[in-house]
């Protein structure tokens, strides 16, 4: 399925990058793409716990309205199936994949999505639908060679392909995304993937997992998530987290408690005031007697 030529002046509208201002280079094209869609639609689960049905469709009409419609974000097989059809729309040829989480000591199973979008013969990493730590470019991928880049300065990150310590096949590779905290490191295993193709189907069943297991972090956990671009260089400087009852900036590796909420109301307010997206009466109620719901101790 493709979106319209309306539906994409839509989407460019919703992010604040319309047509006039695209790059004529392909790959400077996508970098600024990524940067805008980060910016403007939020890494979060709103709906699993501001919805009476706790549903997320992967439909991507269903997306569309969700995001640019509605004004509202999702995780990651909701983001980056909307971003690959933006992409494919403006001629860019791409292989949607699936990848793993880092715990504290294992991959998980799969449960990521990501995008490898290919700019003149080079495949790239393109993953719109991270959190803490992600990639913020376009990342190319070299067997040979894992080049430090840079995600929000003075973070970094890198690509390695490599042998999982957790496997027993000790000749498979996988590509392993790490990034730093802080200015001076250590690097941090944060997911990995490989590059065969998944299907929709292959989505449905990892959506379903994330979406309805009581130990998913999504189902477990109100989250916000966006990133603050630098006026003048277009680029990420930092970000803005609602993370469960705490509103966190971080410009850099500079780190600043902006809110701790209270209430439900706290909180309701906060998502608009941070992530521009307001709630309805009914939205907010659907987390009444929820584990999840937001109370004010007395």
């Amino acid at each position: 399925m493709s979106y319209t030529e309306e539906q994409l002046d839509r989407y460019f509208q919703h992010i604040n990058y319309p047509r006039e201002k695209h790059a004529s280079d392909r790959l400077q094209l996508l970098t600024e793409l990524q940067a805008r869609q980060l910016a403007r639609v939020p890494f979060e689960s709103l709906t699993l716990h501001y919805s009476n049905h706790r549903h997320i469709s992967l439909d991507l009409e269903d997306l569309f309205v969700k995001v640019v419609v509605q004004g509202k974000g999702g995780y990651c097989m909701e983001l980056n199936a909307l971003f690959g059809v933006v992409l494919r729309g403006l001629g860019f040829e791409l292989t949607s994949v699936g990848g793993r989480i880092k715990g504290e000591e294992r991959f998980g199973g799969w449960s990521h999505m990501l995008n490898l979008v290919v700019v003149d013969g080079q495949r790239y990493m393109v993953d719109v639908g991270f959190g803490k730590g992600a990639a913020m470019v376009p990342v190319p991928l070299h067997r040979d060679a894992s080049p430090e880049f840079t995600t929000i300065a003075p973070l970094r990150g890198k690509l390695v392909y490599e042998n999982l310590e957790q496997s027993s096949d000790a000749g498979q590779r996988m590509w392993v995304y790490y990034s730093t905290d802080g200015a001076d490191g250590p690097f941090r295993q944060r997911n990995c993937f490989t590059e065969q193709e998944f299907f929709p189907e292959d989505f449905e069943v990892m959506n379903w997992a994330v979406m309805s297991r009581p130990t998913s972090y999504f189902v477990k956990t109100v989250l916000c998530m966006r990133t603050i671009l630098n006026p003048d260089t277009g680029k990420a400087e930092g970000t803005v987290v609602l993370h469960k009852d705490e509103v966190k900036r971080k410009i850099g590796d500079k780190l600043e408690l902006l809110e701790t909420l209270k209430n439900e109301a706290d909180r309701v307010r906060a998502i608009e005031k941070y992530f521009f997206i307001a709630l309805t009466p009914a939205e907010q109620n659907a987390i009444r007697d929820m584990p999840q719901e937001l109370l004010e101790t007395k």
